[in-house]
């Protein structure tokens, strides 16, 4: 069905799901389908169709037919034509400081979550009090918080504390139901503030807040490097019992609807809808959750960013975050596709990373080191490469998944890994002389320092005098 009949479209788009869906989601690689405009050659094409998003784009080639999405499906005697999008993984998502009285846009936290967003305040139906609107992964630690637990202000990765800052006491959350046992319809909760004067009805940036004015459009809770995921607020208002202080302030998610939103991560981000009705796989820390009718838009988000209300509003876009200039030099030189692994990767380089002294230091030589080996790429000889491309995969895997509590179990340098470095570096060291390689030298000593070590204790250490000086040293040294 090539059509440019958008009700008609969505309504068949909608039976396919239900007929194929459980299907589709077999397959891991496959985290979300809907309704969206098929895209071809960088632009909308203007049918309407079935979007699939898969984590990683594989030519149909290289699959066994069983895998294979096709270009079609039937609902009767209509045909919906399909377009395969990749978004890598859908991970569930910096105003920083303390700010009282506390505003949309702002850090908050269970005081066992790192951090996310304060979305805004609403009513709760059931009594009359003002309550604080995020997410379940933020307020409620993915189902694992009891009512009543102490929310902090700001969240606790940007420094908050019980009792200094505690702002608000858990009221109520949505259960997460896991892949498998069920599907979703929210990722959200309520916080009631211990006090009113502590929290205020107004957005971070001068964003107006909620109301018929500037109506919201959704509740972010997760995202990847060129994707949003969005529940619809007419549907979180609903299974929360709550409703907005300033009256109806719903919108409608439609395709092509420019919107904008503030968060903790990304501050103020504008974007365009580009997919509804979705069905979509979302990773916890806990495992995989399947949410239905959703909505998607292009890139606006980041890691901490999860809470935000998005309003409808803003120049929107369609940004996509997937790709840099060295991992697209990975992808053509090394035949390595680390897209679906970047905004993890570079999520933990910059949130959690960078967050250590000697981290700090690693993630900056790090990017001054890229520039000379994109030159050298093309230069490495086929065995060279191999190992090059063991290498790095093992790093971007590792960092990728060590934004979890069980990633940071992992033994990051292990005796094949070692010994994988011990030869990366014999490569560089030369091609591209000695005074260069002096650049990279604070990697040379990560390794030796953290031989056999836990990321966890990676982390610990990083922060110590001892290794931020020698690491600083060496930097300084290699300028």
């Amino acid at each position: 069905m090539a059509t440019r009949d958008f009700n008609l479209a969505r309504r068949f788009v909608t039976l396919a799901t239900r007929m194929y869906g459980q299907t589709l989601f077999t397959d891991r690689n496959v985290v979300g389908v809907g309704c969206g405009k098929k895209v071809a050659h960088g632009g909308t094409v203007g049918q309407y169709g079935m979007t699939v998003f898969v984590a990683r784009k594989i030519p149909p080639q290289f699959l066994p037919l069983s895998r294979v999405i096709p270009r079609k499906f039937f609902v009767g005697s209509f045909e919906i034509e399909t377009d395969v999008v990749e978004t890598g993984p859908f991970y569930a998502l910096e105003l920083t400081q303390r700010q009282r009285p506390a505003k949309g846009g702002i850090s908050i936290g269970h005081v066992q979550v790192t951090a996310g967003t304060l979305g805004c305040l609403v009513r709760d139906n059931t009594e009359g009090t003002v309550n604080i609107l995020s997410n379940n992964h933020v307020l409620a630690n993915s189902n694992n918080a009891q009512i009543g637990d102490p929310i902090v202000q700001p969240g606790t990765f940007d420094g908050g504390q019980h009792p200094n800052d505690t702002i608000a006491q858990l009221k109520r959350f949505v259960t997460i139901v896991p892949e498998g046992q069920g599907n979703n319809r929210i990722d959200a909760a309520i916080a009631q503030p211990l006090e009113e004067s502590l929290v205020t009805n107004e957005m971070n940036l001068g964003l107006a807040a909620p109301g018929p004015n500037h109506r919201v459009v959704g509740l972010l809770f997760a995202g990847s490097c060129n994707s949003m995921i969005m529940s619809p607020i007419q549907t979180v208002l609903q299974d929360l019992d709550v409703s907005f202080l300033n009256g109806d302030a719903v919108a409608d998610g439609d395709i092509g609807l420019n919107v904008e939103k503030v968060g903790r991560t990304t501050e103020y981000t504008t974007s365009t809808i580009k997919t509804i009705d979705a069905t979509v796989r979302v990773q916890y820390d806990f495992g995989t959750a399947v949410f239905v009718d959703q909505l998607v838009t292009a890139w606006m988000s980041d890691g901490g960013d999860s809470g935000s209300i998005v309003f409808e509003g803003g120049a929107g876009g369609d940004e996509d975050r997937c790709g840099c200039p060295f991992v697209s030099s990975l992808i053509d030189l090394l035949g390595l596709d680390l897209r679906q692994h970047e905004a993890a990767a570079r999520r933990f380089r910059n949130s959690i990373l960078r967050q250590t002294s000697g981290g700090l230091a690693l993630v900056d030589a790090y990017y001054r080191v890229q520039p000379k080996l994109q030159e050298i790429l093309p230069e490495l000889s086929a065995r060279e490469k191999a190992t090059l491309r063991r290498f790095i995969e093992k790093f971007y895997v590792a960092f990728a998944h060590g934004i979890g509590p069980a990633g940071q179990e992992v033994v990051l340098f292990d005796q094949q890994t070692i010994k994988d470095a011990d030869q990366v570096l014999t490569i560089l060291k030369k091609r591209i002389g000695p005074e260069e390689f002096k650049r990279i030298s604070p990697f040379t000593v990560f390794l030796k320092e953290f031989r056999g070590k836990k990321l966890r204790e990676i982390l610990k250490a990083l922060d110590s005098k001892r290794v931020t000086q020698a690491l600083e040293r060496l930097i300084k040294s290699s300028s």
